[in-house]
């Protein structure tokens, strides 16, 4: 029933069917859960695999199956940090809104992100007049601009496969979530603001529409 839910609006011709191998892997799994949050969440799962065949592999359905509901809360607490994929460790900034370092310890231990302690893991982009930088996020963007050549360069941790694929699921509930999405307004100014401060470029964050 979940899985209708997720599909009713997409088109028979959209949808693959998943491997039997695949469906016997996702039915052991899902089968061990009896309450309604873990219902949505297969089907979830279930649904994404249906219209794009290979966004959750063994090893995510794994990982799925071992999940506490305190570790669903804790993923859905970092959801308003992550940009592109990982989490920029910019000036502490994600200690300091909310979240602290046995949080991201924790999120390593079950695999959602990793390098937390590692300071030599960063990420470059160069942007200029022309090229602009963009840190998208779930709900908002941070558009970083400089009339000169400049290389923004920040230590970063690093969302797994596993984090990846709980970002897909998730996303409409912290869409929905009016906390979630100013958090990560909040976090994108800040984030803007000290990288304004760092590399002399100028910063906007605008809302992502929703469709």
């Amino acid at each position: 029933m979940e899985t209708l839910k997720e599909l009713e609006n997409v088109s028979k011709d959209e949808l693959n069917e998943p491997d039997n191998d695949w469906l016997r892997e996702w039915s052991k799994n899902a089968g061990r859960f009896s309450d309604d949050d873990a219902y949505r969440l297969w089907g979830k799962v279930l649904a994404g695999e249906m219209k794009k065949p290979g966004t959750f592999s063994y090893r995510v359905l794994d990982g799925l199956r071992n999940l506490s509901k305190d570790d669903a809360n804790l993923i859905l607490k970092i959801t308003p940090f992550i940009t592109n994929g990982f989490v920029y460790r910019s000036n502490d900034l994600i200690f300091n809104i909310g979240t602290n370092w046995g949080n991201w310890y924790q999120l390593e231990e079950i695999g959602i992100v990793s390098h937390v302690g590692s300071v030599s893991t960063s990420a470059t982009t160069k942007i200029n007049e022309y090229t602009p930088m963009y840190i998208r996020g779930i709900s908002h963007v941070l558009i970083l601009s400089s009339n000169l050549p400049k290389d923004i360069s920040e230590p970063i941790i690093i969302l797994t496969e596993l984090g990846s694929a709980i970002l897909k699921l998730i996303e409409l509930t912290f869409k929905e979530d009016i906390n979630l999405v100013h958090r990560q307004e909040e976090y994108m100014n800040k984030l803007g603001n000290y990288l304004k401060e760092k590399y002399q470029v100028n910063y906007s964050v605008m809302k992502i529409p929703n469709n």
